[in-house]
C-alpha cells in the first residue's frame, strides 16, 4: 500500500520516467557510492600504523591548555530545559529557513552543547536494544536514512504532522547525517525533537554516527565551519549512546543495516552488548561482540543461501535463510532497515519479511530516486502487520509565518531542473570513475599489458613476419580494454558504454599506456613548480660542485672504470652527492639517463643529458645571444678540457695572482683554451669575448671574481622544461602518496591544530610528512619534505587545507 503527496501531470509522468542515458550513469553512481565505503574502510586499515603513531604522538603533548578555554565556555552559561518547548521547534525552522551561507551557527554554542547534554543523559543508561510501546490509535512513522538532507525531514513533518501524543510518533533509523549540506540542522531538530517529545521521537544509530565517516564525508567539515572541535567531540559522544535495535510492540525489528552471520544470535544478547566507544580507526572485529555490533550497522539483505562477505568492507550479506532463523528464534515478525539508496524510496525483501526505508529523496543532489516512509497505523494481535508506505519527493522550504504547520514549495522539478539533476549525475560518476582509475593505475598497467602480451603471442602463431604485429603495441581491443577494467575493479559497470566518456576514442582500439599516463595529480599551487625545479637543480649543482668536472664526476660514478655506469653505481655514488633523492627515485634518475635503453649509462650520454647555464645580467641583441650560448658552451669544454677543479682552473687564468680574473686574461684564456681543445672558434672577434667577460662580471667591477665564474657555470639538467622529465615522475609519485592519504593527513594535521585554523606550525606538519614516509616505505626525502615546507609555507606555519585542496587529478580531456 502506497500513498504519494503529489499527483504527477502527464508530463510530469514523462520526465519520471528515466532515459537510459540518465539512467546509465544512475546506476553506475550507485555502484560507486556502496563501493566508496569500502574505500574508507580499507584506507583506514591500510592508514592503521599511521593513524597509531600520530595517536601516541599526541598522547605526549599536553593540550590541557588548548582545550580549557572551550570548557570554561560551555560552563559560563547554564539554561532550564523550559526553552526546549514546541514554539521552540517552530522558531529552529523558521531560522532553518533563513540559513546564510556565510558564518552560519544553526544554534547558539552554548544551547547546542546543552542539547547534546540532555541526549546524553536520556541515552546514558540505555542498552543497544530498547522496546517501544505504540498507543492504540496512534500511527507508528519509521523514517530512513536522511543524510543531511533538511527537506526530506521537513517535507516529511509538514505531510505526516508534528509527534502528537494518541496520534503519531516517529523513529528515525539512522544516517543522520554525512553528505548532504544540512547535516547539523538535521541533527539539532532531530535531537530537539527527541526532548521535546520524548515518548513520542525515538532514534537508531546508523553506520555513519561514527566519528570516521563524519570525517570522511562532510559532517565534521559543517560542525568546524559553525562551531568547533569540542561541540564535533561532544556531538561524537552522543552517537555512542545511541541504540542499535528497536523493538516495536513486541512484534516489529528495526535496526540501521541488517542482520549478522553470528550463529544463534537473540536479541537478549543484543541487548547486553556493552557497545564499545568508537574506534578511532576501523578495523576488522576483535570478537563476537565487535563483529555484531559491526554487521548491525552494516549489513544488507541479498537473494542468497546464508551469508558473504560485504563488499562495503564491513558487515554481511544476508539471505532469507538467515532472516527466517533469526526471526524464529526470536519470535518477531518482520525486519525493516535502511542503509541502501532505494529508487523507489522502499524495497521488500526475503518474501516480504524486510523491508527497506530510505528516506533521502534526490540523494546528494545528484539521483532522481524518491524517498519513503513506512509507517503502521494499528498493531493489532490479532491482525498480521500492514505496513503502509508514504513516498515523496523533497520540497524546497521557504519561511512560515505560521505556527507549527511548515510552508513548502510545489515539489515537481522543472524540465530544466530534471536536466540539471542528471547533469550533475553525470558530473559526480566521471570523477569518481577518474578517481578509482587514478588509485588503479599500477594494477591496470599490469593487466592491461598482461592482456596485451597474451594476445600478441596468440598473434605470432598466425603472422608472416613478427615485425608485421609489432605496430600493435601499446593498443587493445574495446572488448580487451573491458576484460582489463572488470578484472581490476570488479564491479558491476558497463565499461564498454562507459568508454566514450573516458578516452578520446579515435579508433577501435585504446592506446592504454597513453590513457593511464594521463592521470596524474596537479597542483594549483605555483610553489609546487618551484619545489620540482628545486630538486632538479640540486640533483645538476650538487653532482659537479662535488666534482667540478663532468668527467671527473662521470669517473667517480664509474667505479669500476669500464666506461659506463650500471645503475647500481649510480645509486650507490649518487649517494655520495647528498642529492636529497631516494633509492627509487635515483634509479628513476638513472633510468631517464639511459637513452638507449641498454641499462647503463655511457660518458655520451652524461654529457649531453647536462648543459651550462651563463647568468646574462645585460639586455644584447638576439644575434649577440646566440653568439654568448655558444661561446659559453665552448668555455665550459675548455674549463672541463682541464680535468681540474674550477678553483685550479680561476687560479690558472689568474695569471697576476690578482685573486680575480680582468677582461683581458679572461680573452687570453679563451683564445688558448679554444686552440688545445681544436674548436674553430666560430669567428669570435675580441669583442664578443670581452662581452662574454662583460656579462659573467655581474657587479660591472671590471674583474671575475671567483664567485662570479662559478655563478656564471651553473650547470643544469636539461630536461627542466620538458613536460616528461625524470624530476616530474619523482613529484607525481609523492604528490600521488599525499593525495591517496589526504583523508588520513588531513585527521592527522586536525589532530595538531587545536583551533582548527587551517593552519599547523612548520614542525608539527614536518611531523606528520615524517610518519607518512615511515608508513609508506619513505616516498619522500628529509631534503624534499624541507624543501616543500619552504616552498608552502607561510612564516613558520604551513596552510594544510589550502594545500591539500589545491591536489587535484588531472585527467584525459574528452570531447563529447
Amino acid at each position: 500500500k502506497e500513498e504519494e503527496h503529489t499527483k504527477p501531470r502527464p508530463s510530469q509522468v514523462n520526465r519520471s520516467m528515466l532515459s537510459s542515458f540518465g539512467k546509465l550513469f544512475q546506476n553506475v553512481w550507485a555502484v560507486l557510492d556502496n563501493d566508496d565505503e569500502l574505500r574508507s574502510i580499507t584506507n583506514d586499515k591500510e592508514n592503521a600504523e599511521f593513524d597509531g603513531i600520530i595517536e601516541e604522538t599526541l598522547k605526549n603533548r599536553n593540550n590541557k591548555e588548548a582545550d580549557s578555554k572551550d570548557t570554561e565556555l560551555v560552563a559560563e552559561q547554564t539554561f532550564s530545559i523550559s526553552f526546549l518547548r514546541e514554539d521552540f521547534i517552530r522558531k529552529l525552522v523558521e531560522s532553518f529557513q533563513l540559513k546564510s551561507k556565510k558564518q552560519w551557527v544553526p544554534l547558539e554554542r552554548s544551547r547546542f552543547h546543552f542539547l547534546l547534554d540532555q541526549i546524553k543523559e536520556i541515552y546514558a543508561s540505555r542498552p543497544a536494544v530498547i522496546d517501544i510501546t505504540v498507543p492504540k490509535g496512534c500511527i507508528f512513522y519509521v523514517v530512513g536514512d536522511l543524510h543531511g538532507q533538511l527537506s526530506d525531514l521537513l517535507t516529511i513533518l509538514k505531510h505526516k504532522g508534528i509527534p502528537e501524543h494518541g496520534k503519531r510518533m516517529y523513529l528515525f533509523n539512522g544516517d543522520f547525517i554525512d553528505r548532504g549540506s544540512d547535516g547539523l540542522e538535521t541533527l539539532i531538530l532531530l535531537y530537539s525533537l527527541k526532548i521535546v517529545y520524548p515518548e513520542l521521537v525515538y532514534l537508531n544509530r546508523g553506520n555513519h554516527e561514527f566519528r570516521r565517516m563524519n570525517q570522511r564525508y562532510n559532517f565534521e567539515e559543517q560542525v568546524l565551519k559553525s562551531y568547533d572541535a569540542a561541540t564535533f567531540d561532544s556531538i561524537q559522544e552522543t552517537f555512542d549512546h545511541l541504540p542499535l535495535i528497536s523493538i516495536v510492540q513486541k512484534r516489529l525489528v528495526v535496526v540501521h543495516g541488517g542482520l549478522s552471520d553470528a550463529p544463534d544470535l537473540t536479541l537478549e544478547e543484543i541487548r547486553n552488548l556493552k557497545v564499545p566507544p568508537q574506534q578511532e580507526k576501523h578495523h576488522h572485529p576483535h570478537n563476537r561482540e565487535e563483529k555484531i555490533v559491526e554487521d548491525l550497522l552494516w549489513s544488507d539483505p541479498r537473494d542468497i543461501d546464508s551469508t558473504e562477505p560485504s563488499r562495503r568492507g564491513a558487515g554481511v550479506h544476508f539471505g532469507p535463510a538467515i532472516t527466517d532463523e533469526f526471526l524464529k528464534l526470536n519470535n518477531m515478525e518482520l525486519i525493516i532497515r535502511s542503509h541502501e539508496m532505494i529508487s523507489g524510496g522502499y524495497a521488500k525483501h526475503h518474501d516480504n519479511k524486510v523491508l527497506t526505508v530510505f528516506s533521502a529523496s534526490y540523494y546528494c543532489g545528484v539521483n532522481k530516486n524518491r524517498g519513503a516512509v513506512v509507517y503502521f497505523k494499528s498493531f493489532d494481535e490479532d491482525q498480521p502487520l500492514d505496513p503502509q508506505f508514504y513516498v515523496f519527493f523533497a520540497e524546497l522550504f521557504f519561511k512560515s509565518t505560521s505556527s507549527l504547520s511548515l510552508s513548502l514549495s510545489q515539489s515537481s522539478l522543472s524540465s530544466q531542473e530534471d536536466a540539471s539533476k542528471e547533469a550533475a549525475c553525470k558530473i559526480d560518476t566521471i570523477r569518481q570513475l577518474h578517481e578509482r582509475i587514478f588509485e588503479k593505475r599500477a594494477e591496470l598497467m599490469l593487466a592491461f599489458s598482461q592482456i596485451e602480451e597474451k594476445a600478441f603471442e596468440e598473434k605470432k602463431k598466425f603472422a608472416v613476419d613478427e615485425k608485421d604485429i609489432e605496430g600493435d603495441r601499446g593498443y587493445l581491443s574495446v572488448a580487451q580494454w573491458v576484460q582489463g577494467m572488470d578484472s581490476v575493479f570488479g564491479l558491476p559497470i558497463n565499461w564498454e558504454v562507459m568508454l566514450p566518456h573516458l578516452i578520446n576514442q579515435q579508433t577501435d582500439s585504446v592506446q592504454y599506456i597513453d590513457f593511464l599516463k594521463t592521470y596524474r595529480i596537479v597542483s594549483k599551487n605555483e610553489s609546487m613548480k618551484e619545489w620540482k625545479e628545486r630538486i632538479m637543480r640540486k640533483v645538476a649543482k650538487n653532482i659537479f660542485s662535488n666534482s667540478e668536472n663532468i668527467i671527473a664526476a662521470f669517473n667517480h660514478l664509474d667505479t669500476n672504470q669500464n666506461g659506463s655506469i650500471s645503475f647500481e653505481e649510480f645509486v650507490e655514488g649518487m649517494k655520495t652527492f647528498d642529492l636529497g633523492l631516494t633509492n627509487n627515485q635515483l634509479y628513476d634518475l638513472a633510468t631517464s639517463l639511459d637513452t638507449n635503453g641498454d641499462g647503463s649509462i655511457d660518458l655520451k650520454e652524461f654529457i649531453e643529458r647536462f648543459q651550462v647555464s651563463v647568468s646574462t645580467e645585460h639586455e644584447t641583441s638576439s644575434q649577440m645571444d646566440t653568439l654568448l650560448e655558444d661561446m659559453k658552451v665552448d668555455m665550459w669544454k675548455i674549463l672541463n678540457a682541464k680535468n681540474q677543479t674550477l678553483k685550479k682552473c680561476f687560479r690558472e687564468i689568474d695569471k697576476d695572482k690578482s685573486g680575480s680574473i680582468d677582461f683581458e686574461e679572461f680573452y687570453d684564456a679563451f683564445k688558448e683554451g679554444l686552440a688545445k681543445t681544436s674548436s674553430s672558434g666560430k669567428g669570435y672577434s675580441k669583442e664578443h669575448i670581452i662581452e662574454l667577460a662583460k656579462q659573467i662580471d655581474t657587479n660591472k667591477s671590471g674583474k671575475i671574481s671567483y664567485r662570479e665564474l662559478k655563478h656564471a657555470f651553473t650547470v643544469i639538467d636539461k630536461q627542466i622544461n620538458d613536460p616528461e622529465n625524470w624530476a616530474n615522475g619523482v613529484i607525481d609519485r609523492i604528490s600521488s602518496i599525499i593525495y591517496t592519504n589526504r583523508v588520513s593527513l588531513l585527521r592527522a594535521f586536525r589532530a595538531f591544530d587545536k583551533n582548527r585554523t587551517g593552519n599547523i606550525p612548520t614542525e608539527d606538519f614536518r611531523s606528520v610528512l615524517e610518519v607518512l614516509n615511515i608508513c609508506k616505505d619513505k616516498p619522500l626525502s628529509q631534503l624534499q619534505i624541507n624543501q616543500l615546507i619552504k616552498a608552502i609555507g607561510k612564516g613558520h606555519v604551513i596552510p594544510y587545507v589550502v594545500f591539500l585542496s589545491q591536489l587535484e587529478i588531472q585527467t584525459p580531456r574528452v570531447q563529447q
